[in-house]
């Protein structure tokens, strides 16, 4: 399978990439064949890697400006207690 994969703000993965960004596995399973953009309502692949459980947009979006507004606003990071 060719991948083209985006975690947004994480890993990018050049097109053609035929491995997980995340583990290098070659495996991918379907999770989404049309997952839906609530504004735009373009249609989404998305794929679970076999071997991490990274899950990765298939093909990527080229564009991710139509998704992400201007006034999008960054979120800090997500810090959780210590057990």
């Amino acid at each position: 399978m060719s991948l083209t994969a985006t975690l947004p703000g994480v890993i990018n993965t050049l097109p053609g990439a035929d491995t997980c960004p995340v583990c290098g596995a070659l495996d991918f399973t379907s999770i989404y064949d049309d997952a839906r953009d609530p504004i735009t309502l373009d249609s989404f692949r998305v794929v679970e890697c076999s071997a991490c459980g990274a899950r990765l947009y298939n093909p990527a979006p080229s564009l991710f400006g139509r998704y992400y507004p201007r006034h999008y606003r960054a979120y800090g990071a997500v810090s959780y207690p210590r057990p």
